[in-house]
């Protein structure tokens, strides 16, 4: 297992206040964009030490956390986003797919279902229709899956997904339909 994300510790901090944040900021997300997710979790956990109004920055560290398979940091530190930042979709969207990947489908529904209140989102959306169909609410992850086809029909994962739930649920026919809609995507 990865190491638990967190906060910097104080005396690694050079100086504080926006300035100094931002500055850190910066070198996490250039950390995150180069993929080096402990140096960009560390940088975002120094910016938010510097200047901790600055709650969205807790978004990127969660991110990263995540991106390292730290789903339980990356929960706590999307919840404390959206605590302070309730209409935030990322941090209601990246706080339900924590939950998820933490096994809490039926809690992880409702920050979904708000992040798409908000804002649309294939990954949201995808992740919603998992923890329906975890849920054994497998009509609504139709639902979920068949609107995420129709905002995005160049794209394959909805199809996919379809054609999965379909199988599983022993509608051959529709899971054919939708197997071969993805052929023709790709």
């Amino acid at each position: 297992a990865p190491p638990e994300c967190g906060p910097a510790r104080p005396d690694s901090l050079v100086a504080s206040g926006p300035a100094t944040g931002a500055a850190f900021h910066l070198r996490g997300v250039e950390a995150a964009r180069r993929a080096e997710w402990r140096s960009a979790a560390e940088w975002f956990a120094r910016a938010i030490a510097a200047a901790p109004e600055k709650a969205k920055w807790a978004n990127d560290l969660a991110a990263a956390c995540a991106a390292m398979g730290d789903w339980k940091s990356a929960a706590r530190h999307f919840r404390g986003v959206s605590e302070k930042l309730p209409d935030d979709p990322v941090a209601a969207g990246g706080y339900g797919r924590a939950l998820f990947e933490l096994g809490e489908s039926a809690e992880a529904i409702g920050y979904l279902e708000r992040a798409l209140r908000t804002r649309e989102s294939l990954a949201v959306r995808l992740t919603l229709a998992n923890a329906l169909s975890a849920q054994q609410r497998l009509n609504e992850a139709a639902e979920i899956l068949e609107r995420a086809a129709e905002i995005e029909p160049a794209r394959v994962e909805p199809a996919l997904a379809l054609a999965a739930l379909y199988f599983a649920c022993g509608e051959l026919d529709l899971a054919r339909r939708y197997w071969e809609t993805a052929l023709n995507i790709s």
